[in-house]
């Protein structure tokens, strides 16, 4: 296969800064209230809290919780952050004075008024301490202030003034130090010569003289650092003392305004003009990041990472895995290969550049532009093939020839110095730049995207249509797979990546899917086996590390590494390892990182059961609960914590009482509900995306009471109740059923002696008399009228008889029949008057049948058949109340006269009509009627004239 030579390369260099931390930067649009933070505290509980110039922030790794003026500051600008012993959380205002939190809400320091009083500059306060005394010490800003309040608050100024040049240290019991200056803005007694710094321990105070003079009001950061010595900065210079000597000294051009130290990785330090981080002594130059983003403060947090805020953007953080980016501005990387000791990266559109490290930053050279699709890169040698190109370096420059190969798509390296490449129609071998074999002689012309030699002369041949095997000269398909990449790993496995379709260890002639791997992605993109036979692989998804732990049987343990763990872009697209790091390719470029700090995240997540609440409703904090039976439905809230996998936590829970076993889920609130009496308690535990877990978390007791329903003895007096409900029942339905029937048997007597008593022979016998005689004398028109209105009468009387109730029209027609028949016979000597009262409904109102004819009949015939003169009898209807009011009037001989007449004639009988007239009403309505009847007797001084009936009849006119 020929190569054509094409130019000789000399593209002018580009030169940038050197390689740079990766830093997440946090901001407004991730819910910071403002761009300007001044400080941030690791609180013991897990929380980070954030001190802005719009309020102070919560941060759990996910989300930030905001409070200010609102919520109880008394100003929106807060300096500082100090956490006491208690876990409260205390904020110095900028406008003066104290706010804290003290775990649910933001309270103010009731001795603000002491602040003012004492530290000049509107009592802002730059450091703060609280004693094992509970006594708070605080430092006025850039003040000679050293002022001690105790817990009922009286003051003490341990420090008021000093000599300008002089500076003290505290050391409290607890750990906690304190600095300033003696000297303040608004209190100095002197101008010192030389600088001496005064520390005072629990039990000792020792001077330091400083070999440098501070003329000037400054202000001070201490720290204790790993080894017991102490790391200092006073205004722009910072350095390092133990047991009163000087270890080390770095002099900055801008005021210190941060420093933090993490062991075995040194010391970070913020000022005006940037980051900066000391990896050994501080007397060395130090590398500067953020120099654009005016940092302000530095502070690791409890996984190991560190976060930076900024004066202008906000807050920076920087993960535990600390990820050299190289400056290529994201440009995006298809292929990373390691050429003569330098980076050699293609891109999407062609082009070939290397990047060399200078002393003045890193240089980045293109060797070669136009170079096809996303040239594929392998270094042999001093020859690096790229794609169809193979580019050779030369004094003063690169020469490039092209090759005839059809686009190329893969190389690897076999024995001695054979290469394979596979390309888009089969594949080559090549030895020494010389192509010996194509495999489109034997008609195998596949896109080839990985080859590897696994020994005995056979390869494996990956395509995006299948896995192959070649043995000798015959090429044999085992499975269709669209692979990506083949690996020769440890003992003899090769390693099989596939575009979605999972991992394959083809091994001992067998292939077999690997699913435990657990990687962040099916969708492999490129594959790297280290000098300690690791297996990486990287994804669309992230990069993952595979660790073989056993090889019979086969253990592997695999760590997940993304975003969230520091790398610039999910989209890995190339590997290659140089000297002890790793060289990646992404879609934002080329990061490199130290193979052994890769490590897992060993530091689980803080968790914080942060609420229970009973039916949605109420929040319950207490140690015990005890609750109603209908108080039976429950939420757990909690809340792990971690900044470096903040998005793959996964929790463990059970509820002591009710689960059995543990369950899983990814949401932070958990409800149960219908819960059962009994006693329980929630364990709660959280892992990382590593696997390490958390200690369990148990909630208090929670108790829900028995329900009455629950306990025998009260269903045995609920069935005692129901029987004895039962037999009351039962015989007042045996009663009533007893009386109904005796009041109907009562009210059938009544009103057959009333139709009995309405029907006497002699008043039938003389209205028939009178008819016969009518006949008789030929008056037929007399004879029809009486006959005509006995025969109504009769009628009126059996229909009514067989009736409950009947209108009251129907009883006074009946009447009427009655009294026109008792006027012939008593021939002329009876007049009758009835009288309805206006308005009143005869139709609607019921009344029962034949009840006012046996009154009407005992004044006829005790009353007034025994008077000579002329009879009269009145009838009234009116309504009293709820009563119909029936009034018989007549002008009769009176009771007295007639009882006299009776006893002598007892033929006439005995008149029941009124007692049965009580009865009926009785029957009919036991619960209105008592004395229905009244009788009154009429006089004109000691002469009777007559008698006067009253019927009163209960009616419903509600109808």
């Amino acid at each position: 296969m020929r190569f054509t030579l094409l130019c000789v390369l000399s593209f002018l260099p580009v030169f940038l800064h050197a390689q740079s931390l990766i830093f997440k930067q946090l901001d407004v649009e991730n819910g910071l209230p403002g761009q300007e933070t001044y400080e941030t505290l690791q609180a013991s509980n897990g929380f980070l809290w954030i001190a802005t110039d719009r309020g102070v922030c919560r941060f759990n790794g996910r989300d930030f919780q905001c409070f200010s003026v609102e919520d109880g500051l008394l100003d929106n600008a807060v300096l500082g952050l100090y956490e006491d012993g208690k876990g409260n959380i205390w904020f110095p205002l900028a406008l003066g004075g104290l706010n804290y939190w003290d775990g649910q809400t933001i309270k103010q320091y009731r001795y603000n008024d002491t602040l003012l009083r004492y530290i000049a500059n509107s009592g802002s306060i730059d450091r703060l301490v609280i004693d094992e005394n509970e006594s708070l010490w605080a430092v006025g800003f850039k003040e000679g202030v050293l002022l001690e309040i105790d817990k009922n608050g009286n003051a003490t100024s341990h420090i008021n003034a000093g000599p300008r040049g002089h500076f003290y240290v505290k050391k409290f019991a607890n750990g906690d130090l304190l600095s300033g200056p003696y000297c303040g803005l608004s209190n100095c007694s002197s101008i010192s010569k030389t600088s001496l710094l005064v520390f005072h321990r629990p039990h000792a105070i020792d001077s330091i003289h400083l070999p440098f003079q501070i003329r000037r009001s400054a202000r001070t950061e201490i720290l204790e650092a790993s080894d017991a010595s102490f790391i200092m900065a006073i205004d722009t210079i910072l350095f390092q003392f133990k047991e009163g000597e000087i270890l080390a000294r770095h002099d900055f051009s801008h005021a210190i305004v941060g420093i933090e130290e993490r062991r075995g990785e040194g010391v970070w330090v913020t000022t005006e003009e940037g980051l900066f981080h000391f990896e050994g002594n501080i007397n060395s130059p130090g590398n500067l990041y953020l120099e654009e983003h005016s940092p302000c403060f530095v502070e690791e947090d409890f996984e190991g990472g560190i976060w930076v805020n900024s004066l202008t953007s906000g807050l920076f953080y920087l993960p535990p895995l600390r990820w050299m980016e190289l400056p290529l501005n994201n440009t995006p990387v298809s292929h990373v290969e390691i050429f003569d000791k330098d980076i050699v990266f293609s891109d999407f559109k062609g082009s070939v550049s290397v990047i060399k490290e200078t002393e003045t930053g890193m240089q980045i050279d293109t060797i070669l532009k136009n170079g096809g699709y996303s040239p594929t890169l392998f270094a042999m040698g001093d020859s690096l093939y790229a794609g169809v190109n193979l580019i050779l370096k030369k004094e003063g420059g690169y020469s490039a020839e092209k090759s005839a190969l059809q686009r190329v798509l893969s190389f690897s390296r076999g024995e001695g110095a054979k290469v394979y490449v596979g390309t888009i129609t089969g594949y080559v071998e090549m030895e020494n730049g010389i192509p010996k074999y194509s495999s489109s002689k034997q008609s195998f012309n596949k896109r080839v995207s990985a080859i590897s030699e696994i020994g005995g002369g056979k390869l494996l041949i990956g395509t995006s249509k299948g896995l192959y095997l070649r043995v000798g000269q015959e090429i044999s398909k085992i499975k269709d797979l669209a692979v990506v990449d083949i690996l020769a790993g440890p003992q003899e496995s090769h390693w099989v990546l596939t575009d979605g379709q999972g991992t394959y260890l083809y091994r001992k002639g067998r292939l077999r899917l690997m699913g435990q791997l657990n990687l962040s992605s099916n969708l492999s993109t490129c594959g790297l086996v280290d000098s300690e036979e690791n297996i990486w692989i990287g994804t669309t998804r992230g990069l993952n590390r595979v660790e073989l732990v056993t090889a019979e049987p086969l253990k592997t343990r695999t760590t997940q590494f993304n975003i969230s763990d520091g790398l610039p872009s999910y989209q890995i697209n190339s590997l290659v390892q140089m000297d002890s790091a790793l060289v990646i390719g992404t879609n934002k470029g080329i990061v490199k990182i130290k193979l052994k700090s890769l490590v897992p995240n060993k530091r689980p997540p803080v968790l914080q059961l942060t609420g229970i609440r009973l039916n949605d409703t109420i929040s319950l904090d207490s140690s015990y609960l005890e609750l109603a039976p209908d108080e039976n439905e429950l939420s757990f809230e909690f809340e792990g914590i971690s900044f470096r996998d903040a998005n793959e936590l996964s929790y463990r829970y059970k509820l002591d009482g009710q689960d059995d076993k543990w369950q899983s889920t990814t949401q932070n609130k958990v409800k149960y509900t219908n819960l059962r009496a009994g006693t329980y308690s929630f364990l709660v535990s959280v892992r990382n995306a590593d696997g390490e877990w958390s200690e369990l978390i148990k909630s208090q007791s929670i108790t829900i009471k028995q329900s009455l329903f629950a306990y025998f003895w009260f269903w045995f007096w609920v069935w005692v109740l129901f029987a004895a409900l039962v037999l009351v029942i039962s015989v007042k339905v045996i009663s009533y059923v007893k009386r109904n029937e005796a009041n109907k048997r009562e009210l059938l007597i009544a009103e057959q002696m009333a139709l009995k008593a309405q029907m006497k022979p002699h008043f039938i016998f003389n209205a028939l008399n009178a008819i016969q005689l009518f006949i008789a004398r030929n008056q037929k028109k007399e004879a029809n009228i009486y006959l005509s209105n006995f025969s109504q009468l009769m009628r009126n009387i059996l229909d009514g008889s067989s009736k409950r109730l009947i209108p009251l029209s129907e009883e006074i027609a009946m009447l009427e029949n009655y009294l026109s028949l008792e006027m012939l016979r008593l021939k002329g000597r009876l007049r009758y008057d009835i009288e309805i009262e206006r308005g009143l409904c005869v139709e609607r109102i019921l009344i029962p049948p034949m009840l006012i004819q046996p009154i009407l009949e005992n004044a006829l015939w005790h009353g007034l058949s025994s008077k000579d003169s002329m009879g009269i009898l009145a009838l009234r209807i009116r309504l009293d109340n709820s009563n119909l009011k029936i009034e018989v009037e007549d002008n009769g001989i009176g009771r007295a006269a007639a009882s006299q007449r009776k006893n002598m004639n007892r033929s006439k009988g005995d008149s029941i009509g009124l007692q049965n007239i009580v009865d009926r009403l009785r029957i009919a309505f036991p619960d209105s009627v008592d004395q229905p009847i009244s009788i009154i007797d009429l006089y004109e001084g000691t002469e009777p004239v007559g008698t006067k009936v009253i019927l009163e009849i209960p009616v419903d006119l509600s109808g």
